[in-house]
């Protein structure tokens, strides 16, 4: 019989196995393992993003808004950043699109634009009561899957490089140390700079709070301040200005820093689709232990 990771790398590499089957190999893998920001990574992805999903969860597409009389037509001059969207459905939503699409010979999946956006869109173009969305090819949903599908690969991979294959249900207490030691091993949780490429070591890949790591974050997020809150990251300096005073105090308040840091993290998920929340975000979920790929 093969071993818990050979068979994880068998169904990785076969492309009829479910995305989302297979991620729940990999959380029954991870909770053997004890490697907790992996499990979290597999929840949100098999549950949905309830705040930013990864990079590369964004689709991108053509705007299009329903005229009453005309149909779909273009949004004239739309930004290039109305172009792109994140998508942070649950996985086997994505599938059943997947699959709906190929089944009607279907080239079109239509994104809601958030409310807020389609008022400002409304107001700009003296127009009212038009649906306006990110109109997506089932290639770019095709495409999220095939990350996932590779991401894991990857990990199961590498658990065989650190020499971790565990039994047909279960691995020995050597194998577990291996897991929590070894650089080898894919921690899926790696963070992205704020531009979006992946930098390692940015920040700790554990699951405790790490205060001291916020700082350096404040800074690099400062000049971008002005246009996240145009791209809808509401009283963004405020909260910024907040949370400085914060970790300011000697000692600082872990309690109090974890729910600023929180909704700061909540109020950059305003700025869908903008290149910087996304590596911010990021990053705060490391701070908070809620590390989740960024890649």
């Amino acid at each position: 019989m093969p071993t818990l990771v050979e068979q994880l790398q068998r169904d990785a590499m076969d492309p009829n196995f479910r995305i989302s089957d297979l991620l729940r190999r990999v959380k029954f893998t991870a909770v053997q393992l004890g490697l907790g920001t992996v499990e979290d990574w597999v929840e949100q992805e098999l549950n949905g993003y309830e705040g930013m999903p990864p990079a590369y969860r964004t689709v991108y597409g053509r705007p299009m808004a329903h005229h009453p009389y005309r149909g779909w037509e273009d949004i004239g001059q739309a930004p290039e950043w109305m172009q792109r969207r994140p998508n942070g459905q649950a996985i086997a939503v994505i599938e059943g699109f997947i699959a709906q699409a190929a089944a009607t010979n279907s080239t079109q999946f239509h994104m809601p634009y958030p409310d807020e956006l389609t008022e400002k869109l409304y107001k700009s173009n003296n127009t009212a009561g038009m649906n306006c969305h990110l109109i997506v090819s089932p290639a770019e949903m095709l495409r999220i899957v095939d990350k996932v599908r590779n991401l894991v690969l990857d990990w199961a991979l590498n658990l065989q490089k650190a020499g971790i294959m565990g039994s047909e249900f279960n691995f020995n207490d050597a194998e577990k140390q291996k897991a929590h030691a070894a650089a080898t091993v894919i921690t899926i949780g790696s963070i992205s700079n704020f531009q979006g490429n992946i930098g390692q070591g940015n920040v700790a890949s554990d699951n405790s709070f790490k205060i001291g790591d916020l700082q350096p974050i404040l800074e690099q997020l400062k000049p971008y301040l002005g246009m996240l809150a145009s791209s809808g990251a509401t009283d963004i300096s405020e909260r910024v200005a907040t949370l400085e005073k914060a970790l300011a105090q000697q000692p600082a308040n872990d309690s109090l820093v974890r729910g600023l840091v929180t909704d700061l993290r909540n109020t950059l998920t305003g700025a869908a689709g903008n290149l910087i929340a996304t590596g911010a975000i990021a990053a705060l979920n490391m701070v908070l232990g809620t590390g989740v790929p960024a890649v």
